[in-house]
Parts: structure tokens; C-alpha cells; sequence
């Protein structure tokens, strides 16, 4: 005979908010034809759009992202782990990664698909391929060429995202787990995605600011041995329909058995805050914004300055980013024929890391700036634009030249709107924890002291019409962090005597020169 009498159980279900608060790509590993996306194509883009793809989101049963169980049990258990957080709890709670066939629940917490509740409309409906059904946009990606340091031709593809300010709602439920399982969840959940030192991030693309969420607590519910009990004697319904929400005194109960749950480890994060001034016009393209001609052509649109969805300009992290590579690469590439190193390919085979363990064999400069398989220690944030006036417009006319007549092709007259001499600022991560013993290396130091001393002399472009007059700008570098390599790195950039005559600057140009001997070699 069955025992039905019912011993000591509790379910419990905890919901909350995930607010994005940059673009959010979580992938479903496929890619789908621009032209056959629910989206306003402008006319002029169609015919190059022929054979271009988009990395596409993961979606649910309403053809809307969801941020999938796994991409946020993963993050947390990730984020635990990075800060030496207690195994045996991370075992517990998020299950054990190495023993999947013999725990296939993976630990008390389930994770449930947090699904999208709200994202606003863009300024413009034909903003970047914006899909009203699926509440994402799309932004272009490029492979940038080492010699032209323009986009490698026919490597165009787009990412599509969900923007910032968008929520989802996600729940994790857990039976008999225990008061200090359940306090640990709570507590990493609140401090994870806020977290000084190494914040969790949610989806690809970090090291341009993607991914970044906050979360918020909304309800925590339970279901005892009393609501079970009359649980069971109803007609057959989902046992959440018996949760009974907890009163302020419970809650207050469950949320302080939790803290805290972060050891005191130091952030290994060097924070240099960049205000970049441009010299004249500048323009980030945004060929979303393209319009025909009119009839008398007129009015054509070819290359307008790229907007956030709510219609602020600002400096896209990924155009920061490659303008920053471009410029060290340069001067990678410069200190490479100088030492008789390969002048095209300065770092040596291989350029990717096929898998974990073999970064260390990856030329310097992909070790700094990041390579297939290996993550990059700078993380670049977006730009916001300085100050609280607009930025100046910068309409100018350009035309074809016909290669016959040498005049005016027709109809082929448009306009760029660019700005004039705006100043952006935003913030540049240089993650020390990525490198090995979390302690950089000292050709890396100098390197980077090179680069950001040729931004801030005026040597550097960005975004479009570098040959025509435009992105040319000169940055101002605030260095946020303390040890002796940031003290020195800035004192270089400043030009103080005493960093010029520091020791220690000696040590980074031998270990840079040794670097490229050994390259030559």
C-alpha cells in the first residue's frame, strides 16, 4: 500500500526583473537573410543585401528573444566560481558541471527561461532593421583589414540584439532546499550583476560592453505541507497555483540569511576614463538612415550619424575599439619591421586558440587585443555624447565622379550628415585577471602607453571619410587605479620627468624589444 501521509516539504519559486542595460545578444548559433527579416529595408541597401546574413537571437514560442536557463544559470555559477565562492554551495545550488550523467537535475535550483516582458519602440521604425515582431535591431559587424584598416571586403554580417532598457521575467523554483542554499541563490542574485570586481554578463560580445543587466526582485512565494495538503485534495491543477506569497517579516527573514557571499577580493580592473574632442566633422555611419533622391535627385541621404534607439547620438564601443586596435597595430606592425620581424604577420602561428590552455601561444598582440578563443583583457564601453547642448549638425554634399566625362555622375548626388567638433566620453577596462597570475605583461604596458600617447598627440581617426577630412580628434586620458604600473602609465601619458627616468619604463621597452628580437629570430 501507498504511504500517503505527507512529512516535512517546501517549494518555493522566486521571480524577478532582468533589465538590460546595454545591447543583449544571446545567440541561437544560426543565421537568417537580412531581406527576409519583418523589418523597413531602405531602398538604396536592398541590392547589396542580396547574399548578407544576421547572427540571429535566440527566440521562444512567440518568436521574442528569451534569455535561455542555461545562459543564466551558467553566468551565475561562472560568476560564483571567478570569486572563490564556497564549492560545496555552487555544487548544491547550480549542480556540478562534471558529473551531468549522474546529476541530471543539476543541484536543487531550476532555472526556468526568462522571457521578454517589455522593450520600447525605437525613434524610428526603420532604425536598424528594427522588427516590430521580434523586438530586436540589428547592427553591422566587420572583419577590419591590418593594411587598409578599412572593412576586409565581403565580410560584412550583422548581429541582431535586444536593446537597452528592455525587461524579461524569469523564475527559479527549488524543493526542500535549504535555508542556506536557498539564502546563497538570493545573495548572488543580488550581487552579481552589480559586483565591482568582475561583474556577470549575459550573452556574447563583453569586451564591447554587451551583456550588461540589472536584476530585481520581485516576488518570493512557498508552498508548505498545508497549502500541499489542500493541494492535493482539489481537482488536478500546477502546484504553483497553491504558492503563497511571503509577508514582509518572512522576506526580510530569507534575504538576510544570505550575506554576504563575496570574499574580499580585490578588483584587478585598471579604469581609464577617455574625452575625446574631434578637430572637425565626424560621422559613424548608420546605413539604415540611407534615402533615394527625389525626383529633381535631391535630398539623397547616403551616410547618416548612428543613433541610439531613443535618437542620442553616440560613439558605438565596437567603432572605439577597432580605432584603438587600428592605432596599436600600426605601431605593433612599425616596431616589427624595425626589429626585421614579418612586417604583415607580426604575431606568429597560430592566430587563434583552438582550445583552453593555448592562449599563451598566441602572438602579444592577439594576447592583448583578443583572438578566436581568446577573450581580450580591454573591455570598451559605449561614448555618450559631452555636455548637455546638441551636437552640431554637418550636412555636406558629396558626388560621384563619372570616369568618362570627369563631371557629376547623375543621380548619383548625396548627402552625409555628420556633426561638427563634438567631444564624446566614456570608459576603457583593461581586465588584469584575464592574464596569466592576473599580472600583465610589460611589453603590454608599453604598448598601450604608445597608443593612447598617440590619441592624445592627435595621431588617430574615427569612423568615416578619414581620407576626406573627417574623424580626426584628440583624446584626454583620466587613469583610475592604483599599483605602480598605473602610477607609471600615468606619468608617461602626462610626461612627467620622474616617469620618463622610472626604472621600471627601462624593464617595459626590454621586454617589448626582446619580444620582437625573439620574433625575428
Amino acid at each position: 500500500m501507498y504511504d500517503n501521509r505527507i512529512e516535512r516539504i517546501e517549494r518555493w519559486r522566486i521571480t524577478g526583473t532582468i533589465r538590460t542595460e546595454s545591447p543583449l545578444h544571446v545567440g541561437d548559433g544560426d543565421r537568417l537573410p537580412v531581406l527576409n527579416r519583418n523589418c523597413d529595408i531602405p531602398e538604396p541597401m536592398k541590392k547589396g543585401l542580396l547574399n548578407t546574413e544576421y547572427a540571429s537571437v535566440l527566440v521562444g514560442a512567440r518568436e521574442q528573444p528569451i534569455i535561455p536557463a542555461t545562459s543564466l544559470k551558467g553566468a551565475l555559477r561562472g560568476w560564483a566560481a571567478a570569486h572563490g565562492l564556497d564549492p560545496r554551495l555552487i555544487r548544491e545550488v547550480f549542480g556540478d558541471t562534471g558529473k551531468k550523467d549522474t546529476d541530471p537535475g543539476g543541484g536543487k535550483v531550476i532555472f526556468h527561461d526568462a522571457t521578454l516582458a517589455s522593450v520600447a519602440d525605437p525613434w524610428n521604425t526603420a532604425y536598424r532593421f528594427w522588427s516590430a515582431k521580434r523586438r530586436t535591431a540589428l547592427t553591422a559587424q566587420v572583419v577590419i583589414d591590418a593594411k587598409t584598416r578599412s572593412a576586409k571586403e565581403h565580410l560584412l554580417y550583422y548581429a541582431e540584439y535586444v536593446p537597452a532598457e528592455a525587461e524579461f521575467h524569469v523564475a527559479m523554483t527549488a524543493q526542500n532546499a535549504t535555508e542556506e542554499q536557498r539564502g546563497f541563490l538570493l545573495s548572488i542574485l543580488d550581487q552579481a550583476f552589480q559586483s565591482i570586481a568582475r561583474p556577470c554578463r549575459l550573452g556574447s560580445d563583453s569586451a564591447n560592453g554587451w551583456g550588461q543587466v540589472r536584476w530585481s526582485l520581485d516576488r518570493i512565494e512557498t508552498m508548505g505541507v498545508p497549502e500541499i495538503a489542500a493541494w492535493l485534495r482539489e481537482p488536478p491543477s500546477h502546484w504553483t497555483t497553491r504558492l503563497r506569497k511571503l509577508d514582509a517579516e518572512e522576506r526580510t527573514a530569507w534575504l538576510a540569511a544570505g550575506k554576504p557571499v563575496v570574499s574580499a577580493r580585490s578588483d584587478q580592473t585598471l579604469r581609464l576614463k577617455l574625452h575625446l574632442t574631434f578637430q572637425g566633422p565626424m560621422l559613424i555611419n548608420d546605413p539604415t538612415q540611407q534615402r533615394k533622391a527625389d525626383g529633381e535627385d535631391r535630398n539623397a541621404v547616403g551616410h547618416a550619424m548612428i543613433r541610439r534607439e531613443d535618437g542620442r547620438v553616440f560613439l558605438p564601443a565596437q567603432s572605439v575599439r577597432g580605432a584603438l586596435r587600428a592605432q596599436a597595430r600600426r605601431i605593433w606592425q612599425t616596431l616589427a619591421l624595425e626589429s626585421g620581424a614579418d612586417l604583415n604577420l607580426p604575431e606568429p602561428e597560430p592566430e587563434h586558440a583552438e582550445r583552453d590552455g593555448e592562449q599563451a601561444t598566441l602572438g602579444g598582440f592577439l594576447r592583448l587585443f583578443g583572438a578566436t578563443g581568446c577573450r581580450t583583457p580591454i573591455e570598451v564601453g559605449s561614448f555618450t555624447l559631452e555636455g548637455e547642448a546638441e551636437a552640431v549638425p554637418h550636412p555636406q554634399e558629396f558626388v560621384a565622379v563619372d570616369r568618362f566625362t570627369g563631371g557629376a555622375a547623375s543621380g548619383k548626388k548625396f548627402r552625409a550628415d555628420g556633426l561638427m567638433r563634438p567631444s564624446f566620453e566614456g570608459e576603457v577596462k583593461i581586465r588584469l585577471d584575464r592574464w596569466p597570475h592576473g599580472e600583465m605583461e610589460p611589453w603590454a604596458w608599453l604598448l598601450l602607453a604608445y597608443t593612447l600617447r598617440d590619441w592624445i598627440e592627435g595621431d588617430g581617426t574615427l569612423g568615416f571619410g578619414a581620407s576626406k577630412g573627417y574623424g580626426a580628434f584628440r583624446a584626454a586620458v583620466e587613469i583610475a587605479g592604483n599599483g605602480k604600473e598605473a602610477g607609471l602609465l600615468r606619468g608617461i601619458l602626462d610626461r612627467t620627468v620622474a616617469a620618463l627616468h622610472d626604472p621600471m619604463l627601462e624593464e617595459w621597452s626590454r621586454s617589448l624589444l626582446e619580444f620582437f628580437r625573439k620574433e625575428a629570430a
